[in-house]
């Protein structure tokens, strides 16, 4: 409390014993305030950075710094428990908050830190095994890549390292206190969802009835123009999987929760509103949404270069999608192990004119992989000819087209200069 708005501010902190005097000192952090007044706002966001295979995966964290942000945001899987480092993987309380703190020592990461501040949201790779369901709750199936340990017990113990380690040291919050949460700045209303922490598929709810009805009411009751969703979870009809918010497209409820959260949206005083998820291993942008307030969804995470189970096909000739690697084409397939790009995602948010531009950053060498504008990008479609499907002659036109660079060529799929 107490600091003035748009202002640099250090500080460090002091460790010592309880009633003790004295202490071991940090070193000096800063960070800059948010302002009041309408001002032009940068943030990243990420997910899955921590991939098996990788090398320097919190390189992104400095990309995106470098490339200016006033915060960042980390949507799930910030540390991965049940593939990090090196089997048996963590088994108890003890372990995966020991592990936790290890990604605090990592350099890239810890000098980010020291220079923006951070929100993370954690997921499912960061408590328990990857999608990990309800019925490891009373499993006594055994888990040797966890030491042996049945899954009833790691699941248990997932839980104590949720409410006494990750609430109080990564999210800032009590046990007893929620763990999604929101800002605002002087024209937008920014939302953290939690969408792992609930018993979904027994609930039928993606966020469980006390977020759903803290949402309801924050949408109902803000005089933000502006709405920016981070969302775990992907959001829309892209990139599908089970525990998203499309369900595998079998679990209806997850639809019915998001059409009351679309009706809140264009109800609301909001005259825009972004969603910017995690989790599938992918960095894409889409306009696929319905409500006419939602203007796309963002996705930033490591680009993998196994296609044939990490990124979709026919995803990828949808309309109004455009997925994004490091050169701009498709990785080859491989089988195993995949190999990652470091992506990232950046938003720069201007409150004035109510522009937005999503770009996706290449942690490696801080290129900008890809950018989109609503209302000045055109996310070009794979249906090159018009004639309303996707089929051989729009191949033909690319093939047709191959090796040709510049701006505007309908062949050019992706929009990256280039037919390719």
């Amino acid at each position: 409390t107490g600091l003035e708005p748009a202002a640099a501010c250090s500080y460090r902190v002091v460790l010592r014993e309880a009633g003790g005097a004295g202490g071991v000192v940090s070193r000096e952090h800063t960070f800059t305030t948010l302002p009041v007044e309408p001002a032009t706002i940068r943030f990243g966001w990420l997910s899955c950075h921590e991939q098996s295979g990788q090398s320097h995966p919190f390189d992104v964290y400095n990309a995106l710094v470098d490339h200016g942000v006033d915060f960042i945001v980390n949507v799930g899987d910030f540390h991965y428990n049940d593939s990090q480092p090196a089997q048996p993987y963590p088994g108890n309380r003890f372990e995966i908050m020991d592990s936790i703190r290890d990604v605090y020592l990592d350099l890239p990461y810890a000098a980010a830190a020291r220079r923006v501040p951070m929100f993370i949201m954690l997921d499912d790779h960061d408590v328990w095994s990857n999608n990990a369901g309800p019925t490891w709750a009373n499993s006594d199936a055994l888990l040797p890549e966890h030491g042996n340990v049945t899954a009833s017990f790691l699941w248990h113990e997932g839980l104590a390292a949720w409410e006494f380690f990750f609430r109080r040291a990564m999210l800032n919050t009590a046990t007893d206190t929620a763990s999604f949460r929101s800002w605002e700045t002087a024209r937008t209303l920014f939302i953290l969802l939690d969408t792992r922490s609930y018993a979904r598929r027994a609930q039928g709810t993606m966020l469980g009835l006390e977020q759903r009805e803290w949402l309801l009411d924050l949408l109902a009751s803000t005089d933000k123009q502006n709405l920016v969703i981070f969302s775990p979870s992907v959001w829309g009809d892209v990139q599908d999987f089970r525990d998203n918010w499309e369900g595998g497209g079998f679990h209806t409820s997850f639809h019915a929760e998001r059409e009351l959260i679309h009706d809140a949206i264009q109800q609301s005083a909001a005259l825009r509103a972004i969603i910017l998820s995690g989790d599938r291993h992918c960095s894409l942008i889409h306009t696929r949404l319905a409500p006419d307030k939602l203007l796309f969804e963002a996705c930033a995470g490591p680009a993998s270069n196994n296609v044939l189970t990490q990124y979709s096909p026919e995803d990828a000739v949808l309309p109004g999608v455009v997925f994004c690697t490091t050169d701009g084409a498709d990785f080859p397939p491989v089988a195993s192990p995949p190999e990652y790009a470091h992506m990232g995602g950046r938003v720069v948010l201007d409150e004035v004119t109510g522009t937005i531009t999503v770009e996706i950053i290449d942690a490696d060498d801080g290129r900008v992989l890809g950018s989109y504008t609503p209302g000045v990008t055109v996310i070009p479609s794979p249906d090159i000819n018009g004639d309303g499907f996707v089929n051989f002659q729009d191949l033909n036109a690319v093939l047709g087209a191959w090796g040709q660079q510049g701006a505007g060529i309908p062949a050019d799929v992706n929009g990256d200069g280039s037919v390719d």
